[in-house]
């Protein structure tokens, strides 16, 4: 499982910035499953299972104004928001796509915006240099 952390994170809805982080952890887990032969040191076969990515927004600072975009507070919790997650770090950009938030808790200051930790599941990440 690869990990990946970043700073200088962007939370985008449709091209629209909904807030930015300090530090974005995602995992990903291809699935393999290895499998040996009886008495057999080494594996002889792998098997792909499901693709999954996840992750955790730390430090985060959201814009209020822009979380009903995400269907929060819609009143309709059964369809979340999507939205997607870009990392920049190095001179390097990783983007988690099509993303949904899994844990929120929210404390809402009187400024307007947030400061807190996310965990959210993704559907794919893409890499550019």
């Amino acid at each position: 499982m690869a990990v990946y952390k970043g700073h200088s994170a962007v939370i985008t809805v449709g091209g629209t910035t909904l807030g930015y982080a300090d530090e974005v952890t995602i995992d990903v887990d291809i699935g393999l499953e290895t499998f040996y032969e009886i008495g057999s040191k080494f594996w002889v076969a792998v098997s792909e299972g499901n693709f999954e990515v996840t992750g955790s927004i730390s430090k985060a600072w959201v814009d209020i104004s822009l979380l009903g975009t995400l269907g929060l507070g819609s009143g309709d919790p059964t369809t979340p928001g999507s939205f997607d997650v870009t990392a920049v770090f190095g001179g390097n950009t990783i983007t988690i796509v099509n993303c949904r938030f899994e844990t929120v808790s929210l404390s809402i200051p009187q400024d307007g915006f947030l400061m807190e930790d996310y965990d959210f599941v993704g559907q794919k990440v893409t890499a550019a240099s």
